[in-house]
């Protein structure tokens, strides 16, 4: 009677360790398979990440647009005993953009009889830097009597005043481009823009988890009636056309982006991002 109890206790105890094999052979088989899916993951990922982050510094690095080539005339130069009429004067004037106003806000002029008062702009010349200055010309018996700096009061011998522009050269787009610095933006532009489109702007790594986590609850609980966007400033920017990855509505266009966004912030400070998405 003995030697049976002793037969079944090895028999339950060959069970026990036959059942300890089978779930340790089921962790490792799966962990087997967890690390050669994340070893294909990472061997398909990091050549992709290296092909787009090249792709980044190639066209967002260089931060290039197309502006187009301006033409322009001769400097109109100003100089005591110049022969100059009045209505000479104005054609010049108008030629050039300028426009009859007071004579202090630069691109105005301001007449009062023979006495005439012009806010240049100021201009790139040959030379250099020509600053932007307010002068009194007056005209008499059809030439230039005198020229004085309103500013400094003193009396020139002769000036320049900005010159028209006489043609404009496009490229393959033809749009009028003046590129901003994020100092010339207005503040409450900036803060505006950041308060309505991406809130933690100055704080996420160009992604925001929650606000897509957040937009994924609402368009399912709608059923997709309703769509709420997550899309920070920075992946706006990437599929602005500026790097090229389109704006269709689809899963790897939306991967895509999120790495983009991802590899801007990891290669450019806050600033220079928020500069290339309002230029």
């Amino acid at each position: 009677m003995p030697r049976i109890e002793d037969e079944d206790d090895d028999l339950q105890d060959d069970d026990a360790q036959d059942g300890d094999e089978g779930g340790t052979d089921w962790r490792s088989r799966l962990l087997t398979w967890g690390l050669a899916a994340a070893a294909l993951l990472l061997g398909f990922l990091i050549p992709y990440m290296l092909y787009l982050n090249h792709q980044v510094g190639e066209r967002f690095g260089k931060l290039r647009w197309q502006v187009p080539t301006r033409v322009y005339a001769r400097p109109l130069t100003l100089r005591t005993g110049l022969a100059m009429d009045a209505q000479t004067l104005k054609t010049e004037l108008d030629a050039a953009s300028y426009h009859g106003g007071d004579g202090k806000r630069a691109g105005t002029y301001a007449r009062n009889g023979g006495r005439w008062r012009i806010a240049s702009r100021g201009f790139d010349d040959v030379d250099g830097r020509i600053a932007p200055t307010q002068l009194e010309v007056t005209l008499s018996g059809g030439e230039v009597v005198s020229i004085r700096d309103v500013g400094s009061r003193k009396t020139l011998r002769s000036t320049r005043l900005d010159p028209a522009r006489i043609a404009t050269l496009y490229g393959q787009q033809q749009e009028e481009r003046r590129l901003v610095r994020i100092e010339e933006v207005p503040e409450l532009l900036v803060t505006g823009l950041q308060a309505v489109e991406d809130k933690d702007f100055n704080h996420h790594i160009g992604v925001d988890l929650g606000g897509m986590l957040r937009a994924v609850f609402v368009n399912v609980k709608s059923g997709g009636d309703t769509r709420q966007g997550a899309s920070t400033l920075t992946q706006q920017l990437a599929r602005s056309g500026l790097l090229g990855i389109g704006k269709e509505q689809t899963y790897t266009r939306k991967f895509k982006e999120i790495l983009f966004a991802l590899l801007l912030e990891a290669r450019y400070d806050k600033r220079t991002i928020l500069e290339a998405y309002f230029n």
